[in-house]
């Protein structure tokens, strides 16, 4: 999310241009702690993390999904189905967490800048995909909207906003 958006995989050293205030922050976060002096810092940017006790992304979609289906209704996303949608095993990423640490602990030199490593699986997920699996899981249907809004949050799903606030 902090990358300018392209067609190809991003790599490490392409443009960057946060889109979501989420990876403004962490960018600023990334940028402020690599001007401590003597911080031995390594960045790690992650896709969304999923797996045993995550609670990010996935979950979520989960969780929406399984309301959805409670509700009766088609899953509606907001975007086209081929938009994709980068992952990581979150075993994956504690391997690469800790391999990271290990092999800046083996160099002994602070690293200006410090080095980042963008770590995602080869999945190439995309809605599509998510939503075949939640299919699996939850026999859910679901439709893509080719318009995607500028403010998605003026588009609540029907029923749900009133559901999960007002029934108990």
């Amino acid at each position: 999310m902090v990358y300018k958006p392209k067609e190809k995989p991003r790599r490490e050293a392409d443009d960057l241009k946060p889109w979501l205030k989420l990876a403004k922050w962490k960018l600023q976060a990334e940028q402020d702690l690599g001007k401590i002096e003597g911080l031995r810092l390594c960045v790690l940017r992650l896709a969304h993390v999923y797996g045993g006790y995550t609670s990010k992304y996935m979950a979520t979609a989960l969780c929406l999904a399984r309301v959805w289906q409670h509700e009766g209704e088609t899953m509606k996303w907001l975007w086209d189905r081929h938009l994709r949608t980068n992952t990581v095993h979150v075993e994956d990423a504690a391997r690469a967490m800790w391999t990271a640490a290990e092999w800046y602990s083996k160099s002994g030199d602070v690293r200006k800048p410090p080095p980042v490593f963008n770590l995602v699986d080869h999945g190439e997920t995309c809605k599509l995909l998510l939503s075949l699996l939640l299919f699996q899981t939850t026999k859910l249907t679901y439709n893509f909207s080719t318009n995607s809004p500028r403010n998605p949050s003026r588009y609540p799903p029907p029923n749900l906003q009133h559901t999960h606030v007002l029934r108990r």
